[in-house]
């Protein structure tokens, strides 16, 4: 990922539930944070991983590179605290669950990896 997609995707989720201040107001359960639950299953799916939602909410961005290795599980938040700055909890989920090399990437690493987001 260059440097120039990552600031169009983080500022594309900020738009989400965006403040007149330049924050977000993204609580859980509201529809500002399904929209960035939307969001970010589709950049998982662009990402040629799989997208898993748990009985409770919590999701997962899964990618497999080696079948039946061990996951290594990190993650973060996208919702937000009312009228918070634009990084609270987003930078985290959003890039567990994005950023790792495509399944099939040549020496892949040695654990596959979920990136997950948690409703609080």
């Amino acid at each position: 990922m260059v440097e120039r997609d990552f600031l169009a995707d983080f500022a594309a989720l900020a738009r989400i539930g965006a403040t007149p201040r330049g924050g977000v107001h993204r609580e859980a359960a509201t529809a500002a944070d399904g929209a960035a639950r939307r969001w970010l299953c589709q950049l998982v799916r662009a990402a040629r991983a799989a997208d898993l939602v748990d009985a409770v909410g919590n999701m997962y961005g899964a990618a497999e590179w080696l079948p039946g290795a061990p996951y290594v599980l990190v993650g973060s938040h996208l919702d937000s605290q009312p009228t918070a700055g634009r990084f609270d909890g987003a930078y985290g989920g959003w890039r567990a669950c994005t950023r790792w090399p495509p399944p099939g990437t040549p020496s892949p690493p040695a654990r596959s990896r979920r990136g997950t987001t948690w409703p609080w």
